[in-house]
């Protein structure tokens, strides 16, 4: 497929699936948020890792058609937590089934097989060794398990206090559960994600090591599972790095006209 030709079924696709995206939340009670604006971050992280992975050159190189898959799976990964939470990676693959291409536009039938892959593999209930190594595609071949894989840390890596509204929190904390208030306050704490275009480090900025412990160690795990399929095709990003943003404390006064 030409650039072209992606980006205008990558409008299309995100135009039909952003009301489904909207409407999923409800599902979701405590948890934090899935919604449209958690896709288009988690499009904006592979944008980098695909534009480092260019850079980068050689065997990580992300091809078009690559590229397509993974931007897709950002819109689509999460569109099962309409009808479920728990199993909602399984879900979103039967919604697509049952959806495409008369409800959700913008979906290249042939690529409609490994966007379901990468979909169902972001969660972590699913083996990221169960994802088929590679498959045909045009007379090409797509990394299907290195897709997987990072769709897997883009995903995890929307981590920041964006996600969890403190405005919100204020009014739901005391209906959260135990982890979920514990998740809220931890991706508070987290400042940024940073796909950088040089280093071998992810970059995790916080603006409190302690309370964002709980989101970084996740992240790392999440990193930790995936590193072997990264690395056999040579991804530059090796390791995570945390660092902590100081932001002085506002101690002057407002003064009103």
């Amino acid at each position: 497929m030409e650039r072209s030709e992606i980006e205008a079924k990558l409008g299309v696709l995100r135009t039909s699936v952003m009301p489904i995206l909207e409407y999923s939340q409800r599902e979701l009670r405590d948890h934090t948020v899935h919604g449209p604006m958690h896709s288009e971050n988690v499009e904006k992280l592979l944008v980098d890792i695909i534009s480092r992975c260019n850079r980068h050159g050689g065997i990580c190189r992300i091809s078009q058609v690559e590229r397509y898959i993974l931007i897709c799976a950002a819109w689509l990964h999460d569109i099962g937590n309409i009808v479920e939470r728990n199993a909602h990676h399984r879900t979103t693959c039967e919604i697509i089934d049952r959806l495409a291409p008369a409800y959700i536009e913008g979906l290249s039938p042939d690529c409609i097989e490994p966007i379901k892959w990468v979909c169902l593999a972001h969660s972590r209930d699913y083996q990221i060794r169960d994802v088929p190594l590679e498959i045909a595609f045009r007379g090409a071949t797509v990394r299907l398990r290195f897709l997987a894989a990072i769709f897997r840390i883009a995903d995890a890596g929307d981590m920041n206090s964006r996600r969890a509204p403190i405005g919100v929190y204020e009014i739901l904390k005391n209906k959260l559960s135990r982890k979920s208030d514990r998740i809220w306050r931890s991706h508070q704490a987290v400042r940024d994600v940073s796909f950088l275009q040089s280093g071998n480090s992810i970059i995790v900025t916080v603006t409190d090591k302690r309370k964002a412990s709980f989101a970084v160690k996740e992240f790392i795990s999440e990193f930790q599972e995936v590193r072997d399929v990264l690395e056999l095709c040579g991804f530059p990003y090796n390791n995570v790095s945390v660092v902590r943003e100081n932001i002085a404390p506002y101690r002057g006064r407002v003064s009103l006209p």
